[in-house]
């Protein structure tokens, strides 16, 4: 339930429905283009870059004619109209969103994780490429797949657009679904041709025919070829589920070799206990610092923990500076005693008249990540110096 999961469901409706309207649906189904294009840039902005190819798509191809119907521009109108309360809030905060996503592909730039975009997709794919590159040879070449010109349009601009800007491997993610749909379409067909050139290969030697023509054992070939998909299919699922998904246990040498895979792995240990931890902070402060307490968390894994787990130790509810959760502010009244998570002792005590070590991170697997090693201390502080107005703006961030 990530919000990424939800931009993959719009990305791949809207490739439904365009599918649905080139192969001589109703005109309506514009209308499910724009809701699913609305829904999905209110989820994630990569969706432009669909639009784009949408957009591309209708200009180069024969569904230009679609251009003066009165549907398309209502669908149109139906996507500006659900983005329409993202774009009033952008407006009202300086369109704030450009400053974070400059802030994350300048990070990603910098770290080099955008370097092997196009090596990436490989491995998006795994075994399935061979798929996925029929399925953009059919919609785009072959004189079978012209009506969908525009399928493979809206793979292409988007891939020519994530490369050249430099962004990162997943973002085409939910651009091949329609490629593999393509693709096992355009291969179903021809190995149904292939049966029948063989049936008629069969019957023509049974009546004595000694011509050669086509292949007698064509189906033969198109048994084994079904089967060959269906097992590459089965180890790419398995192969994904083996390093995407928390299938070993913690430490064992699978999960380790995962961990390796998927980084963000060791990250998702140790939550529970981090709260548990910081509810006995609290739990050790005189009762009479515990009516003014605030929970200050560094990074938004720390913030969705505290918020999560809690209201079982009937935790205050944790602020943040971090991404949208500083306009959500730091309460009134301002917090007098404050518990502070994923932040450096020399910042604290540069804001702070007192800043007391009260506990560390830890988690029960011994595994380390970046709670335990990289922002291992939780600290109690008092006695802000200046003001929350200025100390709120020193903990604004992006992550």
């Amino acid at each position: 339930m990530q919000y990424i999961s939800f931009d993959y469901v719009c990305w791949v409706w809207v490739a439904y429905c365009v599918v649905r309207l080139l192969g001589g649906g109703e005109v309506r189904w514009w209308i499910g283009i724009g809701a699913g294009i609305g829904l999905g840039m209110m989820a994630k902005y990569t969706m432009a870059f669909l639009a784009v190819g949408v957009v591309v798509g209708v200009l180069l191809t024969d569904v230009r004619r679609h251009w003066k119907s009165k549907w398309l521009w209502t669908g149109a109108g139906v996507a500006l109209v659900i983005l329409l309360p993202n774009l009033i809030w952008q407006t009202r905060r300086n369109f704030v969103s450009l400053e974070f996503l400059r802030f994350l592909h300048e990070r990603d730039v910098g770290t080099g994780v955008t370097d092997w975009f196009l090596a990436e997709q490989l491995e998006l794919t795994l075994m399935a490429f061979p798929l996925a590159a029929a399925g953009l040879w059919f919609c785009l070449f072959s004189d079978e797949g012209k009506r969908y010109r525009m399928v493979g349009w809206m793979y292409a601009m988007p891939l020519a657009l994530f490369l050249v800007m430099r962004g990162r491997d997943y973002y085409l993610a939910p651009a091949y679904p329609m490629l593999y749909a393509a693709g096992a379409a355009w291969v179903e067909k021809w190995m149904i041709r292939q049966r029948e050139a063989s049936k008629e290969a069969k019957k023509q030697g049974s009546q004595g025919v000694s011509e050669a023509g086509p292949d007698a054992n064509a189906d033969t070939r198109t048994r084994w070829i079904r089967s060959a998909i269906w097992a590459v299919l089965a180890v790419d699922v398995v192969v994904a589920g083996a390093v995407a998904l928390p299938l070993a246990p913690v430490n064992s040498a699978w999960w380790k070799f995962a961990a390796k895979v998927d980084v963000v792995f060791p990250e998702e240990i140790g939550w529970p206990e981090f709260v548990e931890t910081v509810a006995q902070v609290r739990d050790q402060l005189p009762a009479s610092e515990r009516g003014g307490l605030g929970v200050l968390a560094g990074n938004y894994g720390e913030l969705g923990a505290l918020n999560l787990y809690g209201e079982k130790y009937a935790l205050p509810r944790a602020i943040s500076g971090v991404n949208s959760s500083w306009e959500r502010g730091y309460g009134l009244p301002a917090p007098e005693t404050l518990i502070v998570v994923g932040f450096q002792r020399d910042f604290l005590e540069k804001h702070f008249a007192s800043c007391e070590l009260a506990a560390r991170t830890w988690n029960r697997y011994g595994v380390a990540n970046e709670e335990t090693v990289e922002d291992p201390d939780i600290f109690v502080c008092q006695g802000l110096r200046g003001g929350w107005e200025a100390f709120w703006k020193e903990v604004r961030g992006f992550a």
